[in-house]
């Protein structure tokens, strides 16, 4: 397709490869954030913004961010783990513990956080964490805590808890088509990808690292490619690719540092293939600010880049894309920023007049 671009509008970077990308510059969109330190975004199919905090509060953004209402009258001061937000306006919250309260839970509003019900959730053990948090297209709800992932039909007023996963943490469920995906964390024999094509009643090993010990997200595109995170003892962080529904694995690092701390979230934008992006963190040990942050693929994951100027804290806990194109970050210790994403194109497909 032939593309035409405003020269007084489009700023672009040339590369000797032949290749254009567009700039990318962040700005911190905080205001009426009272806790900076970040954990969770998402965005309601209306274009609206929730935000998680570790201590437990829960902000709203009707305008892209410029300005954020409270929304946490009824949670506990816990850190949010996970949100989620269903096409009937429901909202859920997961909270996880601290060392200081092993109390945790699963939080429903039906009116846009204004109000917030506690859920129960048969078989969880108390102090257990809220790790994952799904839904489908048939409108059923999965959570994910560190001794169960359990089911709910009904909007979350009842949960069924899924067949036995083993004694493993999901950290993370993505929903494509008909299918699940969980991974698990935590374990000290290695861990595991899985799939359920049932909605959860039965699962299969996609696949088994011996060397794993913890996955942080999923992320599956719209040609069903599957990318995951994971944590190895020998090698640390990684990001890999499936083109073939999991049978094999590329693993993906060109220009990412060695020392990324964790990748803990992948975005992809649903309308250019090979366009994504990877928030990484510090994780378990302090890294150097350079080699954490934002980092952009273009080519499906084979080769990143890093584009973090304008931010002011670097440890990446969530990144979101917007139906209009704008990319979220939510970080730990800054707070929301937000960023134009321009498109990157072939100097042989595009016209300047």
């Amino acid at each position: 397709m032939r593309m035409r671009f405003n020269p007084l509008t489009v700023s672009l970077i040339i590369f000797a490869s032949g290749s254009v990308l567009g700039q990318m510059q962040w700005t911190p969109v905080n205001n009426g954030i009272t806790d900076l330190d970040t954990t969770d975004l998402i965005i309601s199919e209306l274009g609206g913004l929730y935000v998680g905090t570790e201590n437990g509060k829960v902000f709203y953004s009707s305008d892209q961010g410029e300005n954020w209402l409270d929304r946490s009258s009824g949670l506990p001061a816990l850190p949010i783990g996970e949100m989620l937000k269903v096409p009937n306006d429901s909202l859920f919250v997961g909270t996880r513990h601290t060392n200081s309260s092993p109390d945790n839970g699963l939080f429903r509003s039906t009116d846009g956080g204004l109000s917030w019900q506690e859920l129960s959730v048969s078989g969880v053990s108390d102090g257990a964490m809220c790790l994952a948090l799904e839904s489908d297209q048939t409108g059923r709800i999965y959570s994910s805590f560190d001794n169960m992932t359990a089911r709910s039909i009904d909007n979350g007023d009842t949960w069924q808890a899924l067949a036995d996963l083993g004694s493993v943490i999901e950290v993370f469920l993505a929903v494509s088509d008909n299918e699940l995906y969980a991974g698990d964390a935590f374990r000290l024999a290695g861990g595991r990808l899985r799939r359920t094509t049932d909605q959860g009643d039965s699962w299969s090993t996609v696949i088994e690292q011996p060397t794993a010990t913890s996955h942080w997200d999923i992320a599956i595109n719209y040609q069903g490619h599957l990318f995951f995170t994971v944590h190895e003892w020998s090698t640390g962080e990684n990001i890999y690719r499936s083109t073939n529904g999991g049978a094999t694995w590329r693993e993906l690092t060109t220009g990412i540092p060695a020392d990324n701390g964790r990748i803990n979230t992948i975005a992809i934008r649903p309308s250019e293939f090979g366009d994504m992006f990877i928030g990484a963190g510090h994780g378990d040990d302090p890294r150097s600010d350079a080699d954490i942050g934002v980092f952009r693929s273009t080519d499906n994951g084979d080769t990143w880049t890093r584009v973090s100027e304008g931010l002011t804290h670097f440890d990446v806990r969530r990144l979101v894309v917007a139906p209009d194109g704008t990319l979220y970050s939510a970080t730990f210790g800054g707070g929301v920023f937000r960023s134009t994403i321009t498109i990157p194109v072939q100097l042989s497909h595009f016209s300047v007049e």
